[in-house]
């Protein structure tokens, strides 16, 4: 067995089984209709350091019961490492870390009672489907009738049951995340870890599993904290989204609150695309700076996303404008994507398809946007409301 998996043993045993008898009426043994309620956690002023390195430097926040929580950021944002600590597997340096609020900091892995899926999914080569998902159960002396119950209702919710005899190295990778999700789920904890669990599958069965996985966490209840680099990811399955850089929280919220309204440049050009720009308040309200007055009196940062960007017709006008020359258009697919050479510098501009027309690269086109979708940063680089005259 590998050191990867003697390490992990332990957060994958769980602690006391806490399956409950079920009710008749039910939909399949051992499954419950009625969702049940997830673990509230808490960080604390969380730490990890190495020598002189500050892998996670005095992070707090707190989830509720029930929500599902990602942390993002790229590699060495201190997002795993975090994850790792919640789990028990990483000691940290200082802070607290709290389930239900119980300090369980602490504690080992199998005493916090958290399912935890690895970005390797850790699964055992040499035994079965049904032997890798029970493994849970059996360290905890489960009866045999009672681990057939609850490995058959698991792998039924993940709609494998049919392959419970096959061995590791017979499954696709999209089978293999689901039985490490199932195995995290037989014993029904109340808070699900997962590190970044689909990185390795393509990108249609990484979307497909990203929905079945928020749909059995929204029918269990179970509190989720997710990591991944993927902002698509994070934005399509979070109730709210953590980012993390160079160890720290940068900022948390909902995705479409942190998308339209990130407190700083950083979290504004890591979530998305953006444009940054120079502005400044005139009598008759915004105009933007050449790209030479970056530092003019009174001028101030703002970011536009591209697709709050448009054409304006001759004669059509909006509350700012910039003219610029088509270098290159693109379609991707769904929009089209323009880059223009502006006064202000590179601007990126996402149409629909229409709206771009047969544009060529050294056209001539007017942008126009309004100030409501700007967000504008003061000098310390926090975001600062500002309303047009």
């Amino acid at each position: 067995m590998s050191a990867l998996l003697r390490q992990n043993d332990r957060a994958l045993v769980g602690a006391s089984p806490i399956f409950e008898e079920r009710e008749a009426g039910m939909n399949g043994p051992g499954v419950s209709t009625k969702p049940k309620m997830g673990a509230g956690i808490t960080v604390r002023n969380l730490s990890r350091h190495y020598g002189t390195t500050k892998a996670v430097d005095d992070v707090s926040f707190s989830v509720e019961a029930g929500e599902f929580l990602t942390l993002l950021g790229s590699s060495g944002s201190g997002k795993s490492t975090t994850l790792m600590m919640i789990a028990g597997l990483v000691e940290p340096s200082a802070g607290q870390i709290l389930i239900d609020g119980k300090d369980v900091s602490q504690l080992v892995p199998e005493k916090r009672n958290l399912g935890v899926v690895f970005q390797s999914y850790a699964l055992f080569p040499h035994m079965n489907v049904f032997d890798n998902v029970a493994f849970p159960l059996k360290m905890r002396g489960i009866s045999r009738a009672e681990i057939e119950r609850r490995v058959k209702a698991t792998l039924e919710m993940v709609e494998l049951d049919s392959r419970r005899g096959y061995r590791v190295g017979q499954l696709s990778g999209g089978q293999q995340q689901r039985i490490a999700l199932a195995r995290a789920l037989v014993f029904e904890p109340p808070v699900l870890l997962m590190d970044e669990p689909m990185g390795a599958l393509d990108r249609r069965l990484r979307e497909q599993l990203q929905r079945e996985v928020k749909e059995i966490q929204q029918s269990l209840g179970i509190t989720v904290i997710y990591v991944t680099h993927d902002q698509e990811e994070a934005m399509l399955m979070s109730d709210r989204v953590g980012i993390m850089a160079e160890g720290r929280m940068q900022q948390i919220g909902a995705p479409r609150e942190i998308y339209e309204a990130p407190r700083t440049p950083f979290v504004a050009a890591f979530l998305g695309e953006s444009n940054f720009l120079r502005v400044r308040q005139t009598a008759t309200g915004w105009e933007v700076c050449p790209d030479g007055a970056a530092n003019s009196a009174g001028s101030l940062e703002a970011m536009v996303r591209p697709e709050d960007l448009h054409l304006l017709s001759p004669g059509q006008t909006a509350a700012l404008s910039l003219e610029g020359v088509v270098r290159y258009v693109e379609f991707p697919g769904g929009a089209m994507r323009l880059l223009t050479d502006t006064p202000a510098g590179p601007v990126e501009v996402r149409l629909h398809r229409h709206e771009a027309g047969t544009l060529r690269e050294g056209e001539r086109v007017t942008l126009g946007w309004s100030d409501r979708d700007m967000v504008l940063f003061g000098a310390e680089g926090r975001a600062r409301q500002e309303t047009a005259p």
